[in-house]
């Protein structure tokens, strides 16, 4: 095989992997507690929010954001009602209100306490994203193995199988540490940056990733050493009091999270919303946009958000300030917690 006919079995390969795990997630809905070991479920498995509904209004046109989904190997610009976007079926309604309480009802201060479950949920909804991404490799694999044939399509499953199941254990053993300290009430084990802006967010988002750089481009740890289990960061990007705000937060046992997050104040104060834009589109699927923000930018803008939200391995690039700006909410402070 020479190297164009590897580069076009890559795409498609690539394109069959996305469209078959969207189309998977979407039919699969798996409904589990992921906080089960509190032993208190009640009520049914919710459709529950991982970016508040009531932080999702803030930026909703008549209701709905710009959200993006997978197709045919690209990306597509759609509307999403606030009500169905980021919602994902892993808490029982017992939990979803008891646990969340203090991030829904009152305005965010960002203090220990909801510092600390912005990140539980992050990482809860990572957790459980991936564990029906390892369901859905082991789907294809499955049916590729009754074909008998396309080896080098199970080959690229089995391959992926093998990463996304070193992702789950990695995901799992940060949800277990962080869940022991919303059960006893610990709040004190997270770290954070608070970074405020004077402007309202056009872009909201709420999830975790293990990062291999920061924004310097100096490496923190190696995504293929599968020996030795990723640290995690979580980020959101929320409003309070009618102003952006940005937290990135990190077990205080973290060895990586405060260089990741300091390196961000070391670049220029107008470039840090476009990092945080670039930094959620490539890593985070978890992110929508105020839509009447999303229909002001310019074609090539578009284009370059849209081939952002494409999956692709981690790579430095996606640290970098790419020379494309975006909204600049104007940096006013920060400050951290608990460091």
């Amino acid at each position: 095989m020479d190297t164009n006919e590897a580069e076009v079995l890559h795409k498609d390969l690539l394109a069959e992997y996305w469209d078959r795990i969207a189309d998977l997630e979407r039919s699969l809905k798996k409904k589990t507690c992921i906080a089960a070991d509190r032993r208190d479920c009640k009520g049914k498995i919710i459709a529950a929010h991982t970016i508040p509904r009531s932080q999702l209004s803030h930026i909703a046109i008549d209701g709905h954001v710009t959200a993006f989904l997978f197709k045919d190997g690209r990306t597509d610009a759609k509307d999403r009602g606030v009500r169905d976007f980021s919602v994902l079926n892993c808490f029982c309604q017992h939990h979803d209100s008891s646990i969340f309480a203090p991030v829904e009802r009152p305005a965010l201060v960002f203090d220990d306490q909801q510092l600390t479950l912005l990140h539980y949920r992050a990482v809860g909804a990572e957790m459980y994203k991936k564990s029906g991404q390892v369901e859905s490799f082991r789907s294809h694999i499955q049916h590729y193995t009754r074909k008998q044939k396309d080896v080098a399509k199970r080959t690229f499953f089995e391959n992926h199988l093998r990463i996304g199941e070193v992702g789950l254990r990695d995901l799992e053993l940060s949800f277990s540490q962080i869940s022991k300290d919303v059960d006893s009430g610990n709040h004190s084990n997270v770290s954070a940056l608070i970074i405020e802006f004077e402007n309202r967010p056009t872009m909201m988002t709420v999830g975790a990733f293990s990062p291999a750089w920061d924004f310097n481009l100096k490496p923190l740890q190696s995504i293929s050493d599968f020996s030795t289990p990723l640290q995690d960061v979580s980020l959101s990007v929320l409003q309070s009091n009618s102003r952006s705000h940005a937290a990135i937060v990190w077990p205080k046992s973290s060895t990586i999270g405060h260089q990741f997050a300091s390196s961000l104040l070391d670049q220029p104060r107008e470039r840090i919303s476009t990092l945080l834009i670039k930094l959620s589109f490539n890593l985070i699927e978890n992110t929508c946009l105020n839509k009447n923000w999303w229909a002001t930018l310019k074609g090539a803008q578009q284009h370059v958000l849209k081939m952002w939200m494409l999956p692709e391995d981690q790579n430095a690039g996606m640290y970098a300030f790419s020379g494309v700006s975006f909204d600049d909410w104007v940096y006013t402070n920060h400050h951290f917690v608990n460091v």
